[in-house]
């Protein structure tokens, strides 16, 4: 066939962003979580069935904001070219931020988070999960794996309605809030390390809605 074929493609549904940021943020974020490993639980606020869930300190929370609002701003300008929305100047406010210690047999069912953008860093993900996952039979996600479930399972693969994530140290993903998510369980004995927390728009009165998330 000589003749051009003329064709356009859309891009809809939820933009999730995976990268990886510098060593010195895990490193420090890392120290900051042994720190508050033995405060009360932060468990009764969020969805995951995980023993030990902490509350970060607001200091901590304030420098790994401070320290990661360029990649924020990064994820807001690629949106609005995923969704062709103009880029309009938005501000961000951080909410609580916590730390998952999520040990073998624990899990987080599938929920949404409050604010606008969510976010969950991974700071410590042992070869011993991966390595149960190559092992795994069946079709299932694999252990400890975060996966993305929007509208409805992914059946034939592709509709691409799910997007199954293998964690990396040192890695984060930022995504819409109202975008369900769940973590699958792990058999090893080991423990796996995760951030996660939530942005809230503050100057959402100054343009319109739709440009939004």
């Amino acid at each position: 066939m000589n003749d051009k074929v003329e064709y356009q493609h859309f891009n809809f549904g939820p933009f999730v962003f995976y990268i990886r940021l510098p060593d010195n943020i895990k490193e420090r974020m890392l120290a900051d979580a042994q720190d508050i490993y033995d405060l009360p639980t932060h468990e009764y606020h969020l969805a995951g069935e995980i023993e030990k869930q902490r509350k970060y300190k607001q200091e901590t929370t304030e420098w790994f904001l401070q320290e990661t609002s360029n990649i924020f701003q990064i994820y807001r300008t690629e949106h609005c070219k995923f969704h062709e929305l103009p880029d309009l100047p938005v501000h961000y406010e951080g909410g609580d931020m916590w730390v998952n210690f999520m040990e073998a047999g624990e899990s987080n069912p599938s929920h949404i988070h409050g604010g606008d953008l969510s976010f969950v860093y991974f700071l410590k993900v042992p070869w011993q999960i991966r390595d149960e996952g190559i092992l795994q039979e069946g079709r299932g996600d694999a252990p400890g794996r975060l996966t993305f479930d929007y509208t409805h399972s992914s059946n034939p693969p592709w509709g691409t309605c799910t997007k199954s994530l293998e964690p990396k140290e040192g890695y984060m993903v930022i995504f819409p809030s109202m975008l369900r998510h769940y973590v699958t369980p792990f058999k090893s004995n080991v423990q796996r390390i995760s951030i996660s927390g939530n942005l809230t728009i503050t100057n959402r009165d100054t343009f319109p809605y739709k440009t939004y998330f």
